[in-house]
């Protein structure tokens, strides 16, 4: 799976060639000989759940990204908020209210009984939706869940850091970066941001661990993705850059989506909620955003006493009424 992982942080091709190796990717591992598909979205209206990038192999079902709007369009709200906003990897058949969506009739009419959805969804509501068709009733093992939400994490954060250097209209991973490293570690350059001693160790650590799972076996595949996560310090991502010479640099690009705070929290605080509010556990959001479970466990505290919620479900409830969202965000 660490091919998923790189695949998804290639930032040097059109989103469409990066939407295609990315959905090949996570294909070798899902492929149950049936089709496989995926596109970009965005889901900030539930209303409207808008189709970008679209990639179909000749096998899948549905072929064409008009095809897939139609579908989505049909599709009842509160269905769009419960799984293309929450949901990291699932199966169509075990998601809420699934009998009562028209494209699952549909599905199931054209002798497919099932999709396997690897979705790389964060609090912006814009994700990657990427099916296998699935022809007989299959178990999702809590394990293999497990594991791939946190590849899903990592398409994500590379799908949001594709639309951050399209909006900063970067031209390479090394414009703007706040630092750059060597495979090793070792920190070549450091803005203000990330050159106090304890950046510079969170980043170096983090550039290890890559190259370890880069270079790992098979035996060691949870532990490699465990190790590299989706965020450093909730704030960066670490991309590759290849010189002229064939040297290559980890650029560590700021990539949380995030600016302020809303209702008095802490930029952290509001992060954790957000996740939250997708549904994610504690575990999960810690991976996420690469910091500590006690950490989000004493964020949440926080964010709940600053909110006034009494539990782990009333602060979801308030996030949510309150669209409390990083899509909201200036």
């Amino acid at each position: 799976m660490i091919d998923v992982l790189e695949a998804a942080y290639r930032m040097d091709v059109t989103e469409a060639v990066w939407l295609e190796d990315v959905v090949k990717a996570v294909g070798t591992h899902i492929d149950r000989g049936r089709g496989l598909m995926g596109y970009v979205y965005d889901a900030t209206d539930l209303e409207e759940v808008k189709v970008g990038s679209f990639w179909a192999d000749s096998r899948a079902i549905l072929r064409t990204r008009e095809h897939v709007q139609a579908i989505i369009r049909q599709t009842e709200p509160e269905y769009v908020k419960q799984t293309w906003r929450g949901l990291p990897c699932s199966l169509v058949s075990e998601t809420p209210n699934i009998e009562a969506q028209p494209g699952y009739t549909a599905m199931r009419g054209l002798g497919i009984h099932d999709l396997l959805v690897i979705n790389g969804t964060d609090p912006t509501w814009h994700g990657v939706w990427i099916g296998a068709c699935v022809p007989e009733p299959m178990e999702l093992e809590s394990e293999s869940r497990a594991l791939w939400s946190r590849v899903s994490a990592h398409i994500a954060s590379g799908f949001r850091l594709r639309r951050r250097l399209a909006e900063t209209e970067a031209s390479s991973t090394v414009a703007g970066a706040e630092a750059v490293l060597e495979p090793n570690g070792t920190v070549v350059h450091a803005e203000t941001p990330a050159s106090s001693r304890t950046a510079r160790d969170l980043l170096r650590d983090a550039a290890r661990a890559i190259d370890r799972a880069r270079t790992g076996d098979q035996r060691g595949l949870v532990e490699s993705i465990e190790e590299w996560k989706g965020l450093i310090a909730a704030r960066w991502t670490l991309v590759d850059q290849f010189e002229s010479d064939g040297r290559r640099y980890l650029c560590a690009r700021r990539n949380d989506s995030i600016a302020g705070n809303a209702a008095g929290l802490t930029d952290r605080e509001y992060q954790v909620v957000a996740f939250l509010s997708l549904g994610h556990s504690t575990k999960l959001i810690a991976y996420e955003l690469g910091i500590a479970p006690s950490t989000v466990r004493v964020l949440l505290g926080r964010a709940a006493s600053k909110l006034g919620a009494r539990s782990r479900e009333e602060l979801i409830k308030a996030s949510r009424e309150g669209a409390f969202t990083l899509a909201s965000k200036p």
